[in-house]
């Protein structure tokens, strides 16, 4: 049996190519950029207090940039541009509080 291996292909961009999707999107923007898509997702929680709270928390570190991990395997952990109408996706995340539930940590329900 013969194995040989494959090139990646470049993928297509706004402004140009790349190997890596994190790094196209951050250096070229996405795609579909002048196509029709949201300028705003809003989202919905439901959880305890603590992991709305954490999760809300995360949702906002990742609108901006997030630089990359130190690592001996340098694809690994790169860096997100993040989620904004700026950036990449052109996009931003949002939530609203009339889409959040918050569930008491004492009311179980077992069937």
């Amino acid at each position: 049996m013969e194995v040989s291996l494959l090139e990646e292909p470049l993928l297509q961009f706004n402004d140009g190519e790349h190997i890596c999707p994190r790094t196209g999107m951050f250096k070229y923007g996405v795609a579909d950029f002048e196509n029709v898509r949201p300028d705003k997702i809003v989202l919905g929680f439901v959880g305890n207090s603590d992991s709305i709270g954490s999760l809300i928390s995360w949702i906002k570190s990742c609108q901006s940039h997030i630089e990359a991990k130190k690592s001996n395997q340098p694809n690994l952990f790169m860096n997100f541009p993040g989620f904004s109408n700026k950036v990449a996706f052109k996009s931003e995340i949002s939530y609203d509080e009339s889409y959040v539930r918050k569930i008491n940590n004492s009311v179980c329900i077992f069937r």
